[in-house]
């Protein structure tokens, strides 16, 4: 039936759409974590270098 058709289709947008949200709220946060990776991993170099000499 046309309804049923129609209902799956809005089912699968909302499930997207959700799918959508979550894809952009890790792509925000990732770019913070991937900042605090960078920070972190520098410290941690800075650290090995300094205990090495």
């Amino acid at each position: 039936s046309r309804t049923g058709r129609f209902l799956g289709l809005v089912r699968q947008v909302r499930q997207v759409g959700q799918v959508g949200l979550v894809r952009v709220m890790l792509l925000k946060n990732f770019g913070k974590l991937l900042k605090f990776a960078k920070g972190g991993s520098a410290l941690v170099g800075v650290r090995a270098a300094g205990g090495e000499f």
